[in-house]
């Protein structure tokens, strides 16, 4: 779990899917999570607020290796422990590819990037009980309209999580 000041670097999705995914938290009664619904590229700790902009031109010398592109949440997912239902993103060659990039250029001392395997997602939420949990899963198998569940990617965004433990765009780089 991350810690006021940590950083990360997500992608935000459009604010049309972002409205998809507020009535499966609804319909599911799943616990919100924070930040808004997102894909994470770089895990907190990445670099912390005070290292940004040492490091910022690295990570926009990595974007720019990667042109924009879509992606489509078609699938569903649960991690067990805690109890916890997410969205499956397509085009998981061009996430692993941002990804590489930054490994390149930050190495075994970010956490973040050394997370195996990589499991790109996009939280749905919290649920209570893993019975729940398959329910929920099952069900929404049948509710995924990937018409409806696309987007494309533009940009990253490094975000950090404050000290009112919401988490903050600090600075946004584009791709390509």
């Amino acid at each position: 779990m991350a810690t006021p000041g940590e950083g990360g670097i997500f992608i935000f999705l459009s604010s049309k899917v972002n409205e998809e995914v507020a009535k499966l938290q609804d319909l599911y009664n799943c616990q919100n999570v924070s930040p808004k619904p997102h894909i994470t590229i770089a895990y907190p700790p990445f670099i912390s607020l005070e290292d940004w902009l040492k490091v910022r031109s690295t990570v926009v010398s990595c974007a720019k290796k990667v042109k924009p592109f879509k992606i489509t949440l078609n699938d569903t997912g649960i991690f067990e422990i805690p109890q916890f239902l997410w969205l499956k993103p397509d085009n998981f060659e061009k996430l692993s590819e941002i990804r590489d990039h930054l490994f390149k250029e930050f190495p075994a001392g970010i956490t973040g990037l050394n997370e195996k395997p990589y499991c790109p997602h996009v939280s749905v939420g919290y649920l209570e009980s893993k019975e729940s949990l398959f329910r929920a899963e099952k069900d929404l198998a049948k509710r995924i309209r990937p018409e409806r569940m696309s987007f494309m990617v533009y940009e990253l965004y490094y975000t950090v999580l404050g000290k009112d433990w919401k988490w903050h765009i600090h600075d946004m780089i584009s791709l390509g």
